[in-house]
């Protein structure tokens, strides 16, 4: 297996071009620092261009405060990305 690391796909059109030329690409997204909309905007972009999304990675989780950010993960009545 490859990976690539790429940018954002809402900055360049880039990552969607190599993307396209895999099996499929792991959504990664910082825990609190992305709005909601803009991930689901990221992913649609995704989806749209044919592209299969087999994971999800958060990350710069804050461990400090690990509680609070999993009672917000839980109390969610929509999906965090779909």
């Amino acid at each position: 297996k490859v990976v690539f690391d790429c940018p954002p796909v809402s900055a360049v059109s880039a990552p969607l071009m190599i993307a396209a030329a895999t099996d499929g690409i792991i959504f990664v997204s910082k825990f609190n620092k992305i709005r909601r909309a803009h991930a689901r905007k990221a992913v649609q972009r995704v989806q749209d261009a044919g592209i299969n999304i087999v994971g999800v990675c958060i990350n710069d989780l804050d461990f400090e405060d690990l509680e609070r950010s999993l009672r917000r993960i839980s109390l969610s009545t929509s999906p965090l990305l779909v």
